[in-house]
């Protein structure tokens, strides 16, 4: 559920942040977010990822046309 209101806090925080662009700047959509449960790689041992367990996104932007 922790990980779950993250996702949504990223979403909102882009998507708010994007409203209030300074001139210059292209507004963007959000096209998707993916979440990956286990986090980042922080170190392989051989063959084998260890990951550091915080939360990670992939977040995907449209933007322009």
């Amino acid at each position: 559920m922790k990980r779950v209101s993250s996702s949504i806090l990223v979403v909102l925080f882009l998507g708010t942040s994007l409203t209030f662009a300074e001139s210059g700047l292209e507004p963007a959509k959000i096209l998707s977010v993916k979440t990956y449960d286990r986090g980042r790689i922080a170190f392989w041992e051989g063959n084998i990822p260890i990951y550091d367990g915080y939360p990670f996104y992939d977040i995907t932007l449209m933007v322009g046309q």
